[in-house]
């Protein structure tokens, strides 16, 4: 809610990963969840007082496949592959 100002309900746990195997030991937790419009219910953008500059973008879903190769983010990239691979069971 913090960041993009969504409630959501019920997030299923994608995958835990290392961001560098050997090198760090921090993980990310990747997480999904459907949202709707009556389901945004604060500004988001992060904490005023920490200066973070945070935007939701929506891309359609008939993007994703081109956006992937344009995206530098690898946790990014990885949710969006498992999303298109598991979207009909949304």
């Amino acid at each position: 809610m913090e960041e993009l100002g969504y409630k959501i309900e019920k997030p299923k746990l994608i995958t835990v990963f290392y961001t560098s195997p050997g090198g760090s030991t921090e993980r990310i937790f990747l997480f999904f969840s459907e949202v709707s419009k009556t389901d945004k219910i604060k500004k988001g953008g992060g904490n005023d007082h920490e200066n973070e500059d945070i935007q939701l973008v929506k891309i359609p879903v008939s993007d994703l496949l081109s956006k992937i190769m344009e995206i530098k983010d690898a946790k990014t990239i990885l949710a969006m592959q498992w999303f298109l691979l598991n979207r009909q069971n949304h």
